[in-house]
């Protein structure tokens, strides 16, 4: 069954802190995870599949930024783009990327990824995918606090993918790994078979 904010929190017994917009500076100076949905409301779910859209000239300057980029290997067209990141979309999902902070607070790693353009590796190439994704789709962060945040992640990317329903699975580029549609790892090494290469720089 698909997975709300409210039942992975439960599930590992974790107070959530109420949802900001995406853009807000209204962020926590803690270290924890930090959660991405399409939803402040951590008991929402999809109620029928959610199709999932793209922003041309986001994905045109990614590959002015990264124009090295291959898809299985060749140089792709952006109609390929597109498809290939549809084959990762989950549209019965409200959660599509997970980070942590670790290094530092919550706050300055969420504004990192707020300042982060798509292409380069700094400072906030994690999740990037979602910065492709078109408006006016609104995006809204959960945070939850936590001093072990790479172990918390671990734990919520696990709980996410044991949810995903057979049939989103089964229409998944790699459904061997049915991670929210921005999380591109589930650990160093253990990463989504998405069939980019030298995407950014």
């Amino acid at each position: 069954m698909p997975t709300s904010i409210s039942t992975l929190a439960h599930h590992h017994g974790l107070e959530l802190v109420p949802a900001v917009s995406w853009g807000s500076q209204n962020l926590k100076n803690e270290y924890g995870v930090y959660i991405i949905s399409t939803s402040s409301d951590p008991d929402y779910l999809p109620t029928s599949d959610t199709p999932v859209k793209f922003d041309l000239n986001q994905i045109q300057l990614w590959l002015k930024n990264a124009p090295q980029i291959r898809l299985d290997g060749k140089a792709p067209t952006i109609n390929e783009l597109i498809q290939n990141f549809k084959r990762c979309w989950l549209p019965d999902e409200t959660i599509i990327y997970m980070g942590k902070a670790e290094k530092q607070h919550l706050s300055a790693r969420i504004k990192q990824f707020y300042r982060h353009e798509i292409g380069m590796s700094r400072p906030h190439k994690g999740g990037y995918w979602l910065k492709l994704m078109a408006e006016p789709r609104p995006l809204f962060i959960h945070q939850i606090l936590s001093k072990d945040s790479d172990g918390l992640e671990r734990k919520l990317l696990s709980t996410f993918m044991d949810g995903v329903s057979e049939q989103s699975r089964s229409a998944l580029r790699d459904a061997s790994l049915p991670l929210p549609f921005a999380n591109l790892q589930y650990t160093p090494g253990t990463i989504k078979k998405h069939g980019l290469k030298d995407h950014y720089q």
